[in-house]
C-alpha cells in the first residue's frame, strides 16, 4: 500500500502519548461477538482552554434589552405563581 504514495513516513508513537490509539487497540483485541464494550478514558488535560469564550455579554443596552427584561419579568411571575400553587396543594 505504501508504494501507491509518493512519500510516506512511519513513526512509532509511545502508548503513553497515544491514548486514543491505545483504547482502540484494546477494543479491537478484546471485543467478543455480540458483546458491547464501554471504554472510559480519564482526560488529564482539558481540551478546551480556560481562555475560550463562548459568548460575551455586554452591559450596554442593545435591541434585545427590553425583550430580555420582559422575559425575566414573566419568568419570575410564573415561578411565583407555581410556588403559590405548590404551597396550596
Amino acid at each position: 500500500m505504501l508504494s501507491q504514495f509518493r512519500s510516506a513516513k512511519i513513526e512509532y508513537i509511545m502508548r503513553e502519548q497515544n491514548a486514543h490509539g491505545h483504547l482502540l487497540s484494546k477494543l479491537a483485541s478484546t471485543k467478543k461477538k455480540n458483546r458491547h464494550l464501554i471504554i472510559q478514558q480519564t482526560i488529564v488535560v482539558p481540551r478546551v482552554t480556560p481562555k475560550t469564550e463562548c459568548m460575551s455579554i455586554l452591559e450596554d443596552q442593545t435591541w434585545m434589552t427590553p425583550l430580555t427584561q420582559y422575559l425575566n419579568k414573566v419568568t419570575r411571575e410564573i415561578e411565583q405563581e407555581e410556588a403559590i400553587w405548590q404551597k396550596n396543594a
